[in-house]
């Protein structure tokens, strides 16, 4: 039988989920983690490599795109 997932686990799953379909994240040039749609929110990106490091699940890390 599965094991029901507790509420705070589906919010992380959920948050992750979230951030992966604007883009997930990428680095920028001094190696701050923030979200593809937003490269200024930058604790929003940490926040969400985080929850993939508690969730046990691999990030989307994209490559920053050159201007």
């Amino acid at each position: 039988m599965a094991k029901k997932r507790d509420d705070k686990t589906m919010a992380l799953i959920s948050f992750c989920d979230t951030v992966e379909a604007a883009g997930g994240v990428e680095r920028d040039e001094i190696g701050q983690y923030a979200p593809v749609g937003d490269p200024e929110w930058v604790d929003l990106g940490e926040v969400y490599l985080d929850a993939c490091l508690a969730l046990d699940r691999l990030p989307k890390l994209v490559a920053k795109e050159e201007e």
